[in-house]
């Protein structure tokens, strides 16, 4: 698994290994791994679920740009801020049903929806992928003629970020109860689409979250995998597809972790030590940097003889600063059943 570094974002040995860009991101990527097997995708095709307000369509700021132009006086609720999924049952009571209603049935609402970032894009990447199929599975708004028109509306999105092709019976569903259409994920920002008008349903999926500021502390939300941004899809989605639907089944797995550029910031560390040893000579900001071994960068700046001056220097291992969240997401991961976590760092 990469620790994401910017010398090794597109080094091709990295080519289709699995990746954590930051330690809040190791449990959507580790305990996925440990439970699937080590094997390729086994020619059954698995299809993916995709939602649309709130995943592929930024219905939060849509609709909060609609809002206050048409009340300007009135207040409103900051996205980051929001704690409900339904926006008119938000506990600050700021977007009252009948105003919200009047909003998003507007004609052109659903249409006019600006895409989240990444999303098209993935999901263009995702349907390439072999024994992957995707369909995208949305809920319409409202009932009768509205719910008519808000599938009209989607649909025409679809057509016009995605095209014509994305729209057989195959590749898009528009209905409210999401547990009757089969899949093995479905990626979805609602806390718990398993339940339907309060009863709990039997899909066939496993609710893959997709993160907005409603969710992030919902109990429903706690144990399921999520994406906060469409980038991390391909870490999280296809260990998925690749594991078997169970929990870790009581043997130990340990997880190797190692120090320097993952747990510990060599990187900057060695760099305030350079500068300040050669005040006249050239660096390489962290994000130019190209190689894993820094006298080997193809700038050549640092010599090896003058690298390892500095990092050979007492004190010097000792006093790098912990990469942000490392040192937590390692306490938690000790606490998961069924892992042990050891850290395995190469002296210098």
């Amino acid at each position: 698994v990469v620790f994401t570094q910017p010398f090794n974002r597109e080094d091709v040995a990295c080519a289709g290994k699995a990746r954590i860009d930051e330690w809040s991101q190791w449990r959507n990527v580790v305990l996925p791994l440990l439970a699937a097997p080590r094997r390729p995708l086994d020619g059954v095709i698995r299809t993916v679920l995709v939602d649309m307000d709130g995943v592929l369509c930024d219905f939060e700021r849509h609709f909060l740009g609609r809002w206050r132009a048409a009340h300007p006086e009135r207040e409103w609720i900051p996205p980051e801020a929001r704690r409900s999924h339904a926006m008119d049952h938000d506990p600050r009571g700021v977007y009252d049903q009948a105003s919200m209603h009047a909003i998003v049935k507007r004609p052109g609402f659903f249409e006019s929806m600006p895409p989240i970032p990444g999303g098209v894009e993935a999901l263009r990447q995702m349907a390439q992928e072999p024994g992957v199929h995707v369909c995208i599975c949305t809920a319409p708004f409202g009932t009768g003629d509205d719910a008519a028109k808000c599938e009209a509306e989607k649909r025409a999105w679809v057509r016009q970020h995605l095209g014509e092709e994305w729209l057989t019976s195959d590749r898009f569903v528009c209905q409210k109860d999401k547990t009757t259409v089969p899949g093995a994920l479905l990626i979805d920002d609602k806390p718990a689409p398993e339940i339907v008008k309060g009863v709990p349903g039997s899909p066939s999926w496993q609710h893959v979250v997709f993160t907005q500021p409603f969710n992030r502390e919902d109990v429903a939300c706690a144990g399921k995998a999520r994406i906060d941004e469409w980038s991390q899809w391909r870490n999280v989605v296809l260990p998925l597809l690749a594991a078997p639907r169970r929990p870790l089944d009581g043997v130990i797995r340990t997880v190797l972790v190692d120090m320097d550029g993952v747990l510990c910031d060599f990187e900057r560390h060695f760099l305030g030590r350079w500068r300040a040893a050669h005040p006249e000579r050239e660096w390489i900001p962290p994000e130019a940097r190209r190689s894993h071994a820094m006298d080997h960068d193809p700038r050549g700046v640092y010599d090896q003889a003058s690298m390892h001056a500095i990092v050979k220097r007492p004190g010097f291992f000792e006093s790098m600063p912990p990469i942000p969240g490392g040192v937590e997401a390692l306490r938690q991961m000790v606490k998961e059943p069924g892992l042990h976590v050891c850290i395995c760092t190469a002296p210098f």
